[in-house]
């Protein structure tokens, strides 16, 4: 009678397979949230873990029993809860490939826990539920074992995922046509390196491995012929190049020898064995005699090597870059060597302008016949006004500056055009295999082992934000890469970029990601997101936020695609269209949507889960618009908030308020960790920042999760952090009345994607108005002067004239 133990998993990483297991668990029936990894890299026992494995240890020597039930890994360091009692098992070890199930009433006691799941001690594909006490036994399909990640999760998963080393029986296997059991991953049968078997429930799909790569039965995925170590497919023919043989003391400087056929690039020997592929600066050769990178006109041998390439004046500029200009120092630096102004002589005729003045008031303090607590009680009268007219005034400025707009409801819905939401779709697959192995060949990285290792960290790099930084793939081998190839964070984003294939410009098209609403086609970018780069559509901003203009500082040009067919940038609707539709297709499985307004980008606070279907999001949208004479007769200030030109953002040409909130975390991720994550523009000049090594990304960041996402330290916090965003003056509210899964997309049109529908309209809609102009300003100060001063218009003329032209016929004798 065997015993329920939950078994500590050391799985180690397969990326490259990834997509294809999603789909099988999907398939296959498998529950559990789809957003956690399936992949758990060198998991080792916790000190409460080793307590809880000597304790199970102890029980299975207990009289009586078997085995032992012990409670489940605390994610979290605490003592060791006392061990489970011991638990009977039922039925028989043979599966037919489905769930089998059997009840036992008398062991509902035995329970470890009223409800959960929980592994066999001794057969890896055989499971306990628990539900209110009742133990049932059940089996995973045929391939499949079970997965004890967490005993709250009815999950099986793939057996190079899982350490059965402790519990080793299997059910008895059902094999059918090039399928040794109805579910996994299979070697060929005729011995084809790059070839192997891909099984869901007997049925089996042949799969190809990339070039380059064979199988390894051993893990389950596609690697480089040395690792595999598999009989008739070693890599002795993939080298073009041999090193020379030499001695231990030359071999061990790792010797250089110059590229025959190319002058820019040289072969490092590794060990004086392994050679390496890799290359000096555009302008320079190899020079073989002094084993180092020269300007090629100072190598003889390639002297003219880019003379069909480059100019005598693009090589000299090359060679001699221009020296930046120093900063000229402002003039509110320097001392001021004006002299003061004189105070302007008091006129003799002060009574005159007392006696004739308009303000009231001021003619009594120029009548000599008055005592003088008269004239000072007219003088406190004339102050207490005057205090109060100011006063009142700079109430009046107030208003005008930050209360002089009003947001106003508007209900003449008919004659309306409504916006449909925008929809930002971000693939898990982003490096283009051809391209990288182009790129490591360029610089000397042939090994295809060398080559996976950074594929699986440029990929998990290309992937990262702040709810995953520190699954970012690494080791010391990527180290060496990333060292070798001189990769600095500041590059990281561009070299992404250009081993990532813009889908939106296939010449394909029916391969392409395109967006379509009936027989009419919404522009689609490619962007750069905070969830790295993403593909937008029906979207007023998306072509100021493309990934080739924020990283190369360059738009791409307009695709022929669209010079043949009806474009819009933005589909509206009204009362009178009915139910409006479009469609954003053509990406590969698994894929993240986020929907948000057509004036604004995604918010990566708001993360979605990948998803391996396609998706309708049935849609309500609320706007709030403006007008041009709202936005030419007030300033920022006064109506409190953007315009999308209006941006006062050090990273973005535009503003809208999330990527004001963009520009915020940028900030605080620089105040905490002394860098910014490698998806932000960072445009060169006063605002340039440090982008963050990928062990800066993984160590420092995800401590500071919660404070990036929603500004906030914990779920407790009142009060956000500082990071103030003026609203846009032109957004939307979209709001997801109905969302489903539209399965087997795939398979019908092949390719997945998101289906947006709008079939109510607003009745209302909120529109920005001014309510205090300029002129009320002017005649709000104006009746408040009148009414305490007398004040007037030619009053003021009559002040300026006492004091300027006046003052100069004073001083020129005249009286």
């Amino acid at each position: 009678m065997a015993a329920l133990n939950h078994q500590t998993t050391a799985t180690s990483g397969r990326l490259a397979l990834g997509q294809l297991w999603n789909m099988f668990a999907g398939w296959v029936g498998l529950t559990g949230p789809m957003a956690k990894r399936y992949k758990r890299w060198g998991r080792g026992l916790s000190t409460a873990q080793t307590q809880l494995r000597r304790q199970y240890e102890n029980n299975r020597r207990l009289p009586g029993t078997s085995a032992a039930v012990r409670n489940r890994e605390s994610t979290v360091e605490s003592a060791a809860p006392p061990a489970r009692s011991p638990i009977r098992q039922q039925g028989p070890v043979a599966g037919d490939g489905g769930a089998s199930e059997e009840t036992d009433p008398e062991l509902s006691e035995n329970c470890p826990e009223p409800n959960g799941y929980f592994a066999d001690a001794e057969q890896c594909d055989k499971y306990y539920q628990c539900r209110d006490g009742q133990i049932t036994e059940k089996l995973c399909p045929d391939g499949m074992v079970f997965n004890d990640y967490a005993s709250d999760q009815e999950k099986c998963d793939l057996p190079f995922n899982i350490d059965c080393s402790k519990r080793p029986k299997l059910q008895t296997p059902i094999p059918s046509l090039h399928c040794p059991r109805q579910n996994g991953y299979f070697a060929s049968e005729t011995g084809a390196c790059d070839k192997f078997y891909y099984c869901v429930d007997g049925m089996f799909n042949m799969i190809t491995c990339p070039e380059g790569l064979v199988f390894n039965p051993k893990t389950g995925i596609c690697t480089w012929p040395d690792e595999a170590q598999k009989k008739g497919c070693s890599s002795e023919d993939v080298f073009k190049f041999s090193c020379p043989k030499v001695n231990e003391t030359e071999a061990a400087t790792h010797p250089r020898y110059a590229d025959p056929e190319d002058c820019q690039f040289f072969y490092v020997c590794i060990n004086g064995e392994t050679p390496r592929r890799n290359g000096c600066r555009l302008g320079q050769a190899f020079d073989d005699l002094a084993k180092h990178c020269e300007w090629a006109r100072k190598v003889p041998d390639c002297a003219d090597w880019y003379k069909d390439r480059l100019t005598d004046e693009q090589l000299e500029a090359l060679e001699n870059p221009p020296t930046p200009k120093p900063k000229p120092v402002s003039s509110a630096s320097k001392p001021s060597r004006r002299r003061p102004a004189k105070r302007p002589k008091k006129p003799v005729d002060e009574d005159l302008f007392l006696e004739q003045g308009a303000v009231h008031g001021l003619a009594h303090l120029g009548r000599p016949y008055l005592h003088f607590s008269e004239k000072l009680l007219w003088l406190g009268l004339i102050v207490t006004s005057l205090y109060f007219s100011v006063a009142l005034s700079f109430v009046s400025w107030d208003r005008y500056q930050t209360k002089g707009t009003v947001v106003a409801i508007e209900k003449d819905h008919y004659y309306w055009n409504t916006s449909m939401p925008s929809l930002t779709i971000c693939p898990l697959k982003r490096i283009y295999p051809p391209l990288l192995t182009k790129y490591c060949n360029v610089n000397g990285i042939t090994d295809k082992a060398d080559q996976n290792e950074l594929f699986l960290f440029l990929e998990s790099l290309a992937n990262s934000s702040y709810f995953n930084f520190g699954n970012i793939y690494h080791n010391e081998k990527v180290d060496r890469l990333v060292e070798m190839l001189q990769l600095v964070p500041e590059n990281y984003m561009k070299v992404i970029y250009n081993l990532t294939r813009d889908l939106s410009q296939l010449d394909d098209p029916e391969l392409r990601v395109r967006t379509q609403s009936n027989l009419e086609f919404l522009r689609t970018y490619q962007t750069l997101t905070e969830y790295g780069i993403c593909y937008t559509t029906n979207s007023f901003i998306s072509s100021n936020l493309t990934a080739s203009l924020l990283l190369e500082g360059r738009a791409k040009p307009l695709d022929h695609f669209y010079s043949t067919r009806v474009v819009r940038d933005v589909r509206f609707g009204n009362l009178f269209d009915g139910d409006i539709t479009y469609s954003f297709i053509g990406f590969e499985p698994p894929i993240s949507i986020f929907y948000h307004s057509p004036y604004e980008t995604l918010n990566i606070a708001n993360f979605q889960p990948l998803t391996n279907e396609a998706q309708e999001f049935e849609t309500f949208s609320f706007e709030l618009v403006s007008n041009n004479e709202f936005r030419e007769h007030t300033t920022i200030s006064q109506r409190g908030c953007r315009f999308i030109d209006e941006s006062n953002l050090t990273h973005y040409s535009i503003y809208t308020k999330g990527l004001c909130q963009q520009e915020c975390r940028i900030n605080l991720a620089f105040k905490l960790c002394g860098c910014i994550p490698h998806f932000y523009p960072n445009p060169p000049g006063s605002y340039e920042k440090t982008v963050c090594h990928y062990k800066q990304l993984m160590k420092c960041l995800p401590r500071y999760q919660k404070l990036l996402l929603e500004f906030k330290q914990d779920s407790n916090d009142q009060k956000d952090t500082a990071c103030y965003c003026e609203p846009s003056c032109i957004s939307s509210k979209v709001i997801i009345e109905n969302r489903q899964v539209l399965k087997q997309t795939q398979k019908l049109i092949g390719s997945i994607g998101g289906l947006v529908v709008m079939k109510r309209y607003p009745l209302v809609r909120f529109s920005r108005q001014l309510l205090f102009t300029f002129t009320d300003l002017l005649v709000s100060i104006g009746g408040t002067a009148g009414f305490f001063l007398g004040f007037s218009v030619l009053g003021m003329v009559e002040i300026i004239y006492f004091f300027t032209l006046r003052l100069v016929w004073y001083i020129a004798g005249r009286r």
